[in-house]
């Protein structure tokens, strides 16, 4: 659920998810505790998370909500009521902060992932991190830049917490195994990593002419320029 002033009427009204009808629902507050009519927006199903933030600038709250479907970012009017939604690929918690300074909130979702805002409300995504739970946006440095923190996913030891520093320049080594080495040079690039030794293999862990191994591994973070090492698959070794 999120709260926020949906119609700048100086009232705060209200956003929340409705798994049963499969819509996010506002409710736009009347004055003493007395709400208008429900006003359902079509949603993939599940109970989605809400935030409220203004993504565009214009001075209106805008909402981001995570269903079955991924992320749905449904930008306000100014009236309370909402532009369809568009959809991000990604899952999970939600939090926003301006992570590179522009003025403009950037989104961040468990996994973790991070989507720039470009200032009109359409996110790109720029990187991932280790984690997976709940998040937090702070200034944990006092830097000055907002860093974040994540409760540890799945595949992490109970009770991990992952703390990200908020440090441009550095190479955050991402997730490579899959893609073709042009590929893989074009994400390891666009945070600050290049490519190191690349060397070849017979394996069965990815099909021929992609990635099967890298490393250091997905999270370890470098200076900026550091080197990941790749192993491009063979396809399986022939049988003799």
């Amino acid at each position: 659920m999120a709260v926020a002033d949906l119609n700048g009427d100086g009232k705060l009204d209200l956003a929340t998810g409705n798994g049963v009808a499969e819509t996010i629902t506002i409710l736009l507050n009347q004055g003493g505790g007395n709400f208008a009519p429900a006003v359902g927006y079509p949603f993939g199903g599940g109970w989605p998370l809400l935030i409220a933030g203004d993504l565009n600038g214009d001075g209106r709250p805008d909402l981001v909500a995570d269903d079955a479907e991924g992320i749905k970012v449904l930008l306000n009017h100014g009236d309370g009521s909402f532009a369809p939604a568009r959809r991000y690929p990604f899952y999970g918690y939600l939090a926003l902060g301006d992570l590179n300074g522009d003025g403009a909130p950037d989104l961040l979702t468990s996994g973790v992932s991070a989507l720039i805002n470009g200032g009109d409300g359409k996110f790109v995504a720029n990187a991932s991190y280790p984690g997976g739970g709940p998040l937090a946006l702070a200034d944990f440095n006092g830097d000055g830049r907002l860093d974040f923190a994540s409760a540890g996913g799945y595949d992490d030891e109970p009770g991990t917490v992952w703390v990200q520093l908020n440090t441009p320049g550095l190479c955050n080594v991402q997730e490579v195994a899959g893609l073709t080495p042009a590929a893989a040079k074009r994400v390891l690039g666009s945070v600050n990593c290049k490519v190191g030794k690349v060397t070849h293999a017979h394996t069965n862990r990815a099909k021929k002419g992609r990635v099967a191994n890298y490393s250091p591994k997905f999270g370890a973070v470098l200076p900026g320029g550091g080197k990941v090492n790749l192993v491009v698959s063979l396809g399986p070794r022939p049988k003799r």
